[in-house]
């Protein structure tokens, strides 16, 4: 019997003690073949649960986009008529290069199906991945540094010191084709994450590292703070050189949180000690860009809670009204989202408060289907402030306005 006749007799028998002897190194895709075995192991305990006891073998051709011209086996219960299909490669002696293939196949004689069973491996599934997971220092190192509450930036320079030479060997097998092209689809993977989670701490180190120019930039902010040329050359090189914090805002910014930056990445949760002068930084440069306006709280608006959509996060929000002071005595609403409504906390209808707010705005369209620009106020901080003194009511003054300039000329 050849090793083809075997490999059909042994999947027909849904037996896989005896597959992995008649398989070609890699069978499915680049899957090591334990992998391989392990899912179609899977696969005939669905089957057996079922009640099938053995498997009709049909060979058919691809007609889909997905495997159109490829040689496919159909793999049918015996009772159920629930079947799987794989495309395949052949010689003399093998079957090999097997894949996944669609339910779209031609037979010469059409077998009589019922539901068709997707084969595919989820590399994260697999025995060989999750091993590797258990055993692998560096990455049982990590999950270690994750589960505490906090993590110090030493813990994670310490890590990437201890795993810097493993870093620059997996680099240099992913960069060498020749090499890469030996992992099965599963070590491909490990190396890959290896590289990606090396490579996430280290930003982290960089960052860290910048803690000594924002350091510097305060000291230079506190001795320039009282002068408004030398503060304002100090913002100007703070513009000139915002690469300097880009990559902080960008790994860390979020406007859920009181601070606007949230300091974790992914499950690992940073201590904010760590970052302090980049934050009181960062909370000078924010700042730099509120505007301020003073008015009189109207209305406290109740707490709105908003699901998550496909092109917004979940998100809270509290609008205040305010009366302002000014010539037309306008009124502002103000929303505070997620972590910064606490700011609204002590706040009371009829209070005199100092807002600091964000305006954003942007075109959009109208209901009746005009583009306009819609400009909203983002609450930062608020402050009460004390009752300022009644002014005189000077009532001749504009008495004379009301009866000779705002009537229309005869």
């Amino acid at each position: 019997m050849t090793k083809k006749e075997e490999f059909i007799e042994h999947m027909s028998a849904m037996n896989t003690k005896s597959l992995e002897a008649v398989l070609v190194k890699n069978a499915f895709k680049k899957y090591a073949n334990v992998s391989f075995i392990e899912k179609l192991n899977d696969m005939f305990t669905e089957f057996k649960i079922s009640g099938n006891t053995y498997l009709e073998v049909h060979k058919g051709i691809g007609v889909c986009t997905c495997n159109k011209g490829e040689k496919v086996l159909c793999f049918v219960g015996n009772k159920t008529n629930d079947y799987f299909t794989l495309s395949y490669q052949e010689d003399e002696i093998n079957y090999y290069s097997f894949s996944r293939s669609c339910s779209e196949v031609l037979y010469n004689n059409p077998p009589e199906l019922n539901n068709f069973h997707y084969f595919t491996i989820n590399p994260k599934e697999t025995t060989e991945y999750k091993h590797y997971n258990e055993l692998s220092n560096p990455i049982h190192e990590f999950k270690l540094i994750s589960s505490e509450c906090v993590c110090s930036m030493e813990v994670i320079e310490l890590w990437l010191e201890n795993h810097k030479n493993l870093h620059n060997d997996t680099i240099k097998l992913l960069e060498d084709k020749r090499e890469s092209l030996k992992l099965d689809s599963v070590e491909l993977l490990i190396n890959k994450e290896f590289k990606v989670l090396y490579g996430k701490l280290d930003i982290l180190s960089r960052l860290y590292k910048k803690e000594a120019y924002f350091k510097q930039q305060l000291e230079d902010y506190n001795d320039f703070k009282d002068s408004v040329s030398k503060l304002k050359n100090w913002f100007e090189y703070q513009a000139e050189n915002r690469n300097e914090y880009q990559l902080f805002s960008s790994v860390f910014y979020d406007n859920r949180e009181h601070t606007h930056y949230c300091l974790k990445l992914d499950d690992l949760a940073l201590n904010p000690k760590d970052f302090k002068h980049t934050l009181k930084y960062l909370s000078i440069i924010e700042s730099s860009k509120a505007i301020e306006f003073v008015g009189t709280v109207i209305r406290i608006q109740d707490l709105e809670t908003f699901d998550k959509t496909k092109s917004r996060r979940e998100f809270t929000k509290r609008n205040l009204i305010l009366s302002i002071d000014d010539f037309v005595c306008s009124e502002y609403q103000v929303s505070f989202t997620n972590g910064r409504i606490i700011e609204l906390d002590n706040i009371s209808e009829g209070d005199l408060v100092k807002v600091s707010a964000r305006l954003t705005g942007g075109e959009g369209e109208s209901a009746e289907g005009f583009k306009e620009h819609k400009h909203k106020l983002f609450g930062w901080r608020i402050e009460k402030l004390e009752p300022s003194l009644k002014s005189i009511k000077n009532t001749e003054d504009m008495d004379l306005y009301y009866k000779f300039i705002l009537p229309p000329p005869f």
